[in-house]
C-alpha cells in the first residue's frame, strides 16, 4: 500500500492521523479517551440540562421518568397520601424539574405515589397559570380529570398550596431544596430504561468490581487464595512430626 502510493510509513500517519494512537500497560489511549469522555457526560447529564423545564425529548425529561421509575422512601413519615395517586398540573411539572423531584420524593415518604397520568389518579394538584389577556391557560390534565369525575371517577382536586400545607412545605423552601441524588441507577435493583445509560452503568460496574478483585488478590497472603494446598500441607507436616 506504501508503495502504490509513494509514501513512508511516517508521511502515512502525519497525513491520517486519526490513524495514530497509543498503547501502554495494554491502555489503549484513544479508547481511554473515549471512555473519560463518556464519562464526563454521563456525570453532567446527572444533573440534567442545566435548566428547570421538563422537555418532551431533554436529558431532564429522562432523569425524571427514571426517577419515577426507581424512588423509594427515605425515613418514615406520617402516611399523608398512604396508597394514594397524585398526579401534579402540567402547569407547574413542565417548569419545575428540580422541584418536581423533590414533591415525588416527599410524596413517596408519606406512603403516596406521583403518575403521570392524571386520569388514573386519586389526588389532582392543579396550578393556575394566567396569560397577558387575563385568561387561564389551559391544563390538558385537568380536562382529563374533569373527564374522568364526569364519567364515574372520583378523583380529589386539590390547589397547589393545598398540596404544599399537606406536605408542610412552604413554596420558597421547596424552591430552596438541592437536587435528588442519582446514586441508585448504581444500585443492582434499579430500573434503567436508556440503552445508553443502562451500558454505561454496567461497564462501570465491571470496571469496579474488576479493581476490588485485583485489591484483594494483592492484599491476600498465599495462605488465604489456596487455602486446600495449605491445609493439606499443614497435615503433612504435623503427621511427618
Amino acid at each position: 500500500m506504501l508503495d502504490s502510493l509513494g509514501f513512508t510509513f511516517e508521511e502515512l500517519i502525519q497525513i491520517c492521523t486519526s490513524a495514530k494512537d497509543r498503547t501502554e500497560n495494554y491502555v489503549v489511549d484513544s479508547i481511554e479517551k473515549a471512555r473519560i469522555k463518556r464519562e464526563r457526560e454521563f456525570k453532567d447529564n446527572l444533573n440534567g440540562d442545566g435548566s428547570n423545564d421538563i422537555k418532551r425529548h431533554g436529558d431532564n425529561r429522562k432523569r425524571y421518568l427514571q426517577f419515577l421509575d426507581n424512588v423509594k422512601p427515605v425515613g418514615k413519615g406520617s402516611n399523608k397520601f398512604k396508597d394514594k395517586k397524585v398526579s401534579i398540573s402540567i402547569n407547574y411539572e413542565e417548569h419545575h424539574f428540580k422541584q418536581m423531584l423533590n414533591l415525588i420524593q416527599m410524596i413517596t415518604n408519606e406512603g403516596g405515589q406521583v403518575i403521570l397520568k392524571a386520569s388514573l389518579s386519586d389526588i389532582f394538584v392543579k396550578y393556575d397559570v394566567y396569560l397577558e389577556d387575563g385568561s387561564l391557560r389551559t391544563d390538558s390534565k385537568l380536562n382529563y380529570v374533569n373527564e374522568a369525575n364526569d364519567n364515574g371517577a372520583n378523583i380529589e382536586i386539590i390547589d397547589f398550596n393545598e398540596l404544599l400545607d399537606r406536605l408542610e412545605i412552604t413554596e420558597e423552601e421547596l424552591d430552596a431544596m438541592t437536587l435528588v441524588s442519582f446514586d441508585f441507577l448504581f444500585e443492582d435493583d434499579a430500573i434503567i430504561k436508556d440503552k445508553r445509560d443502562k451500558a454505561y452503568i454496567e461497564r462501570k460496574k465491571k470496571m469496579n468490581n474488576s479493581k476490588d478483585q485485583s485489591s484483594k488478590s494483592k492484599g491476600a497472603t498465599l495462605g488465604e487464595m489456596f487455602p486446600d494446598l495449605f491445609a493439606k500441607l499443614k497435615e503433612e507436616l504435623e503427621d511427618n512430626d
